[in-house]
C-alpha cells in the first residue's frame, strides 16, 4: 500500500494537471464577462440534468439574483406577484424574450446569482489558480465519474466544498498532511491558504482561463448555482472602467443571458456537458493509475 505521504503528493500533482477551460469571453467597451454556465457542466444527478436539457430545449429558464445586497432580484414570477421591477431584470426578460424564452414560475432551467466579491489584480492569478484546483479535488472526492450516481455525499461533497475550502477538504478525505502538499500553479502553498482565508466567502469550484489585461479597474466574482445546488458556475466580469450603474446593468445583462443557455441550441449544451464529464474521466484515470485512487 501506497504509505500516505507519497497518496497525497500524488493527488496534489494530479489535482494541478488540469487544464483551465477556454471560455470565449462578452467583450464590451467598457467590461468583459466570462460566464461558466451551471447548466454546461455534468453531474451524476441524471435526472437534473435531463430535465434542465428539457428546459432548455422548450426554451424556459427561470432565474434570481443577488444584485449588491442580501435581498434577491426575482427574474421570474412567484406565487403573489411577477418577476422584481428592476432595470437589470426587465431588461434581461425583455431580451430573453426577443430570442423566443418563456420565463415561467418554475423551470429546471433554473439558476441563482450570489454577491459579488472583488478580487485583488495582484491575487487573480492565485483566485483562479485554486478555484480550478478546488474544482479538481472535488471531483476525485466524488469518485469514478463513470460509476457516480446522485446520492447525498456526492451532494455535500459539490455543495458544500466552495465553503469548507480545499485545504479543509483535502484533511477530511485524505490526511492532515495533503495541504502540505498542495501547491498552485505559482507554487507557493502559502498563497493557497491566504487566497483560501481571503476569498473563501466567494470562490467556486470551477476552472476558467481568465485574461485580465492590463489597466483593468476591477474584477468581480460572482457564484452561480443550479436548482440543485449541485452544479456551480461563476461570472467574471472585468470592468474596463470605473464601475457605474449602468456599465454592470450591461454586463450582469450579459452574463444572465449567457447563464440561460438562450444563444446555444441544447445540442451544444450537451457537447459541453460530454466535455466536462470526459475531463472529469481523465482526471480520475490518472489519480488511479498514480495509485492515489481506488476504483
Amino acid at each position: 500500500m501506497m504509505p500516505k505521504n507519497l497518496i497525497c503528493t500524488a493527488i496534489a500533482l494530479v489535482i494541478a494537471s488540469g487544464t483551465a477551460h477556454a471560455l470565449e469571453p462578452i467583450d464590451a467597451p467598457d467590461y468583459r464577462v466570462y460566464v461558466s454556465s451551471p447548466l454546461e457542466h455534468w453531474s451524476g444527478n441524471e435526472s437534473e440534468l435531463k430535465s434542465s436539457a428539457k428546459a432548455h430545449a422548450s426554451k424556459e429558464t427561470s432565474y434570481r439574483l443577488m444584485l449588491n445586497n442580501e435581498h434577491y432580484l426575482m427574474g421570474h414570477p412567484t406565487v403573489f406577484q411577477g418577476p422584481s421591477k428592476h432595470p437589470i431584470i426587465q431588461s434581461t426578460n425583455v431580451k430573453l424574450s426577443e430570442l423566443g424564452f418563456t420565463i415561467p414560475r418554475e423551470s429546471a432551467n433554473y439558476f441563482q446569482v450570489e454577491l459579488p466579491l472583488y478580487v485583488a489584480k495582484t491575487d487573480a492569478k492565485t483566485v483562479f489558480s485554486a478555484q480550478a484546483q478546488l474544482r479538481n479535488r472535488g471531483i476525485l472526492a466524488q469518485g469514478d465519474p463513470e460509476t457516480l450516481t446522485y446520492r447525498t455525499t456526492g451532494k455535500k461533497v459539490m455543495g458544500t466544498i466552495a465553503a469548507l475550502g480545499l485545504t479543509a477538504l483535502a484533511a477530511d478525505k485524505f490526511g492532515a498532511s495533503f495541504g502540505a502538499n498542495m501547491t498552485l500553479g505559482t507554487g507557493a502553498a502559502d498563497d493557497l491558504y491566504r487566497v483560501i482565508a481571503r476569498y473563501k466567502t466567494g470562490i467556486a469550484p470551477v476552472s476558467m482561463d481568465v485574461d485580465v489585461p492590463e489597466g483593468v479597474e476591477q474584477i468581480e466574482l460572482r457564484r452561480v448555482t443550479s436548482r440543485e445546488q449541485e452544479r456551480t458556475g461563476q461570472i467574471v466580469i472585468l470592468y474596463k472602467k470605473p464601475k457605474t450603474e449602468q456599465i454592470e446593468a450591461a454586463a450582469m445583462q450579459d452574463a444572465l443571458i449567457a447563464l440561460s443557455g438562450a444563444t446555444q441550441t441544447t445540442d451544444q449544451i450537451q457537447g459541453a456537458r460530454t466535455k466536462d464529464f470526459n475531463e472529469r474521466q481523465r482526471l480520475w484515470r490518472e489519480c488511479v493509475d498514480a495509485g492515489a485512487c481506488q476504483k
